[in-house]
């Protein structure tokens, strides 16, 4: 009779082979925790998963709604048209102050330069003139910053009928004084709001030109030498289409002054009211969420 010990084929001090006199093991008993264990991690694997996959849903969910909160919060007018509109207003504002006044209120390189003539000239009353237009135009950018300060989210909103009074008192005060020159003083504060305004919140400058010019100038060497970038490219037609529309609103203020319609010389008389109606739009228009107006199916894409 063969030894169990043999039949087991066990060795003396293996602990991994059964003891003597015990039953043998099959396959399934030997291998089975192997296969136990391989099923528990295949299980826990498949949990990951589901977890991961359910996180992605939700964070694609999340990023949905975050996307249609934003659409939402967008403001009828995006920054880029807030921009093309204020650049034609300016240039409509520049020539009616031009023609009545025979100076500039949205930019005062001219009135730095004869503050500084006149000064030497001895001339009291121009000198009270363009200091006065210098004051009046920093107190309207420091105002608007004041604004932005405290009114976080709401400062165009409330910069936009001070821009509609102080056009329309400039209007008044013109019936009244019709030869002084001091009620530009209000236009300058005006010009002042709007442009700080157009300069930090829609992150360009539309009453000063010049330096469009020399950007798309210089965009098109670059184009033709080694090309432009899309951002690049982007900015160059933003630039083109602010010269655009400054052209545009000089051209169309000219031209409506040679109509010879009882509407237009109605209209001449509140000239820079009109004109301030159409500002004090613009920076409403910019911070006025379009879904309070058009609801949230129709609210513009934001940019």
């Amino acid at each position: 009779m063969v030894h169990e010990s043999v039949r087991f084929g066990s060795v003396a001090g293996n602990p991994d082979l059964p003891p003597a006199g015990a039953q043998p093991y099959s396959a399934l008993e030997q291998y089975g925790h192997l296969f136990s264990s391989d099923g528990q991690q295949h299980q826990a694997s498949r949990q990951n998963d589901q977890h991961e996959l359910t996180r992605d849903i939700r964070r694609k969910q999340w990023q949905m709604e975050a996307k249609a909160a934003s659409q939402d919060d967008a403001p009828i007018l995006s920054k880029d048209l807030a921009a093309f509109s204020l650049a034609f207003l300016n240039g409509w504002n520049d020539v009616l102050n031009f023609r009545l006044y025979k100076a500039f209120t949205l930019r005062h390189t001219g009135s730095t330069m004869n503050l500084g003539i006149n000064m030497v000239e001895r001339d009291p009353l121009l000198v009270k003139f363009f200091f006065g237009v210098l004051v009046h135009y920093c107190g309207g950018c420091a105002l608007f910053k004041l604004l932005d300060t405290k009114l976080k989210g709401r400062c165009l909103s409330v910069a936009a009928p001070v821009v509609l009074a102080l056009q329309s008192m400039n209007d008044q005060l013109r019936t009244i004084a019709p030869t002084s020159k001091l009620h530009m003083w209000l236009l300058a504060a005006s010009n002042g709001i709007f442009n700080t305004a157009c300069a930090e919140k829609f992150g360009v400058l539309t009453h000063v030109i010049t330096g469009h010019y020399q950007k798309v100038s210089t965009d098109l060497v670059l184009l033709s030498v080694k090309g432009l970038s899309k951002e690049q490219l982007r900015a160059t037609r933003k630039s083109c289409l602010i010269l655009l529309s400054f052209f545009l609103g000089a051209f169309t203020a000219q031209a409506g002054g040679y109509l010879n319609k009882s509407l237009v010389a109605q209209c001449s008389k509140h000239r820079f009211g009109i004109l301030g109606v159409f500002y004090a739009a613009v920076l409403l228009l910019s911070e006025l969420p379009a879904s309070r107006v058009f609801g949230k199916a129709l609210a513009p894409p934001s940019q």
